[in-house]
């Protein structure tokens, strides 16, 4: 009864069922795992039980596993023998691109040690943000050339249904990853001065006697905006901000203009909901100032994050439009994180990984049909419009970096720490993970 319901759970995705095994487990690659959280007490009623997990990955791969937790949520590593690696990022989203580079060398790193070595990457579901890491690492390893190679293949082997990163902005960043593969490119902190903002039309309320805020934050700060507006109700000399109600569009301008620096989340949340919409965010945008091109950036309804049960109350015809008076002198990442990315570049030009056809993945039932990954096109770049230190710092000789760091320009596109810590709130781990 209990695997009934579990199967529920999981819905479309591929479990692994051998060996006395039933488990929301899937080898996207015979040394590459995708997995749900492994619960404890009532939550493993109906998620993979740790215990079990445990079992698998220790009768299969004793000594040579690595688990990567991306929830917010800490467990004791204990059951598999202390070696968690704890990434976490709010579910939906996509981590700072800095911190999924640091994500992909920590996994290069131990899967590179020893032929033996397999990584396993969960999240909640073990869909998207697991999806936004591994697909990540499919292109730096080179077993996908592309990131639609990459993310149609997780897709394929994950999903019975083809169903695999979903989201915009997740799927944004692991465009913005493979650009950074391609190009090299010593990504820095351009700041864009942000002078209006407006988003709409959004649902039309009615009598729910519900409003509108909008927020914005860095994406490693996402539990503190520096932006907290309330349309009718928050008032500054520095800005104006309207809801229409006759609209539905919000419309926000600043002055002086607000500068924004790196990887910036948007979000328009209800206040004073109606309990029946659950999740109150209605929408969201995440994107890269470096990506930018030019004074204005936009987003539709196939590019920002729109969250159930909005979706079919939101219009099509819904945009974020974000314009800006110009930008600032570009800032270089810290010396520290520079000297990290020319090492992750100059190992990945060094892989010798070459990309294989796979002939069969372990824990598949029935085992799906493979595509071929070498060969499809690149993504809808409409998806890609167009930091902060990370936890995991390096030291080199930073000499030769620094002749290379000339300001870099992009083609326009359309839009850890070890885990044995204490468990904290999730804003509390969250701010010091990044700090």
């Amino acid at each position: 009864m209990l695997n009934l319901v579990k199967r529920q759970v999981s819905q479309d995705k591929r479990r692994f069922q051998e060996d006395g095994f039933d488990l929301d487990l899937t080898y996207i690659e015979p040394r590459i795992i995708a997995m749900g959280y492994p619960a404890e007490g009532i939550e493993s009623y109906y998620r993979n039980n740790m215990v079990d997990v445990a079992m698998l990955l220790n009768q299969k791969h004793l000594g040579h596993y690595r688990v990567y937790n991306l929830t917010e949520n800490p467990y004791d590593p204990t059951p598999f023998h202390n070696n968690v690696k704890w990434f976490p990022f709010p579910d939906h989203h996509n981590p700072s691109l800095i911190v999924l580079c640091h994500i992909v060398d920590d996994m290069y790193k131990y899967y590179n040690e020893d032929p033996a070595n397999v990584v396993v990457v969960h999240c909640l579901a073990g869909r998207g943000r697991t999806g936004t890491v591994i697909t990540s690492f499919l292109q730096y390893i080179k077993l996908c050339t592309t990131p639609q190679d990459a993310l149609d293949h997780f897709a394929s082997i994950r999903s019975m249904k083809n169903k695999g990163v979903s989201m915009p902005a997740q799927i944004r960043y692991v465009n913005y990853f493979g650009e950074l593969l391609s190009k090299q490119i010593y990504f820095v902190q351009t700041t864009y001065l942000l002078k209006t903002l407006s988003i709409g039309p959004l649902p039309d309320q009615g009598t729910n006697n519900v409003s509108y805020e909008l927020d914005i934050s860095s994406i490693d700060q996402y539990y503190k905006p520096f932006i907290y507006i309330q349309p009718l109700v928050s008032s500054s000399p520095s800005y104006s901000c309207i809801y229409s109600e006759s609209t539905n569009i919000i419309q926000a301008s600043f002055n002086p203009p607000i500068p924004l620096a790196g990887d910036i989340n948007i979000r328009v949340r209800l206040i004073n909901s109606n309990p029946s919409y659950g999740h109150t965010i209605v929408a969201r945008a995440s994107f890269h100032t470096y990506f930018i091109d030019g004074n204005k950036l936009s987003f539709d309804s196939k590019t920002l994050d729109i969250r159930n049960p909005f979706k079919s109350k939101v219009s099509s015809s819904i945009q974020l439009i974000l314009t800006f008076s110009g930008s600032t002198v570009p800032v270089p990442l810290p010396e520290s994180e520079l000297i990290f990315l020319q090492q992750f570049y100059e190992q990945y030009t060094s892989s010798s990984q070459k990309k294989q056809k796979p002939t069969f993945v372990i824990g598949c039932r029935p085992k799906p049909n493979f595509v071929n990954i070498s060969k499809s096109p690149q993504s809808d770049s409409s998806l890609v419009p167009s930091t902060s230190n990370s936890p995991l710092s390096q030291n080199n000789d930073s000499s030769e970096l620094k002749t290379r760091l000339t300001p870099q320009r992009r083609s326009p596109l359309s839009p850890s720490t070890s885990f044995n810590q204490p468990k904290k709130s999730s804003n509390a781990v969250t701010s010091k993970l990044f700090k």
